[in-house]
């Protein structure tokens, strides 16, 4: 009856430690797919910014560098950001 319940405890300890680790790694996934909506957000608003600064395609790189760095790299601060880079909208 004994081993029975310590065979029990580790079968419910193994369930959680499963539950936990797929939670984290959802978890992980999920800021990895903010990051890649972001990314695309900022590729969308450079394409329409590219022509009224006279950038080149070379400076979309460059200029999402700098506003992850900045912490201008979300949707509604795109704009600040890209003052903050040193243009002028």
């Amino acid at each position: 009856m004994i081993k029975k319940k310590k065979d029990e405890e580790k079968v419910v300890d193994g369930l959680a430690e499963a539950r936990a680790n797929r939670k984290a790694a959802w978890e992980a996934k999920k800021v990895e797919n903010k990051e890649e909506d972001s990314r695309d957000e900022f590729r969308k608003f450079f394409v329409k910014v590219r022509g009224k600064l006279g950038l080149t395609q070379d400076m979309e790189e460059v200029i999402w560098k700098h506003l992850k760095a900045s912490g201008f790299d979300k949707k509604e601060k795109f704009t600040e950001g890209i003052k903050h880079f040193g243009y002028k909208l």
